[in-house]
């Protein structure tokens, strides 16, 4: 699989030196080369694969298509905000993927939490969600959000343990407020959100 992965990315290489349309109306980009003192391999390519998709955790609450596909609404346990389409890549298989339009949505805390408590907290593409809300959560924004509430969350468990009442969901709130993570949706881009979608 890694050569096969490598062939294809040189290959890309390859074709994007020598025949991709130039904006200036001329072929190829031949100055374009991999960064060989970037990733530490021999021939500048990545030394391991990139896995789109990640294990996730048996959450509290699952963040779900219908989540991220409903007018947006605000949720008590609120601890983030994304906005991404639902954007399924196609599979090496079937060959079918998506791309489909979401609301913005938030993270609720639940998703967060094991089910089972344990000494775990995700940091990234892990949450709690289907695989297809998921794929509105994989992105950069969304993960350097849910990143951020991590370590909050780490540190107030720390202090306080899991934040199991209603008192101790809004200290971290109040933590995350203070930090600037955006929580909950501005009701002004909400609205704006609503019109485009009629």
């Amino acid at each position: 699989m890694r050569e096969a992965t490598r062939e294809l990315s040189l290959s890309l290489l390859h074709w994007l030196q020598t025949d991709a349309p130039r904006h200036d109306g001329g072929l190829g980009y031949p100055e374009w080369q991999p960064a060989s003192d970037m990733p530490g391999s021999n021939d500048g390519l990545a030394l391991a694969l990139y896995v789109h998709e990640s294990r996730r955790i048996v959450g509290r609450s699952t963040l779900t298509q219908w989540d991220v596909q409903a007018p947006p609404q605000q949720r008590h346990d609120a601890v983030a905000i994304a906005w991404y389409n639902l954007d399924m890549h196609p599979t090496c298989i079937s060959g079918q993927g998506c791309n489909a339009p979401v609301q913005p949505f938030e993270l609720p805390l639940g998703v967060f939490m094991p089910a089972r408590g344990g000494n775990v907290i995700p940091g990234c593409k892990n949450i709690a969600t289907t695989q297809l809300a998921g794929a509105c959560t994989r992105v950069h924004p969304a993960g350097w959000a849910i990143g951020e509430v991590a370590g909050l969350l780490a540190a107030h468990a720390l202090r306080e343990g899991w934040p199991d009442t209603p008192a101790q969901v809004q200290r971290l709130q109040l933590a995350l407020d203070r930090t600037g993570v955006a929580r909950p949706w501005p009701e002004h881009l909400l609205a704006q959100a609503a019109s485009k979608a009629h």
